[in-house]
């Protein structure tokens, strides 16, 4: 087949000018995952049924440990890592010192804390 190619060398250039653009046009369809190292960029990225399941479980201990939070340290939590609020600015809103709002984060962080653990 060769020998009847006049022209060898436009062959070759033509032929890889084609494999060239083939494999392009391959990777932009499907990219190529070179053995099991690249899986995970392919595998799916959404937490399974599981991970849901205990995700729901730890949300709703999480809540219970709050809900039996002391009620000023609930709130100052609160305040804190769900509205956003600086010490300075939950003290202003309660009426009480930066130090004040200090101390009750660290009974509820500590009730967290030992919660947490305890149930594990």
């Amino acid at each position: 087949m060769l020998r009847e190619v006049a022209d060898l060398a436009g062959y070759f250039m033509t032929t890889g000018r084609n494999l060239a653009l083939d494999h392009q046009r391959r990777n932009r369809i499907a990219p190529f995952v070179d053995g099991i190292d690249g899986l995970e960029a392919v595998s799916d990225p959404s937490p399974s049924a599981e991970q849901i399941a205990i995700g729901i479980h730890e949300l709703r201990r999480i809540s219970a440990i709050i809900d039996d939070m002391p009620p000023r340290a609930r709130q100052v939590f609160l305040m804190s890592r769900v509205d956003g609020l600086t010490y300075a600015e939950i003290g202003t809103h309660l009426g009480i010192s930066p130090k004040t709002v200090f101390s009750h984060m660290v009974v509820a962080l500590e009730r967290l804390r030992s919660e947490m653990l305890s149930n594990n």
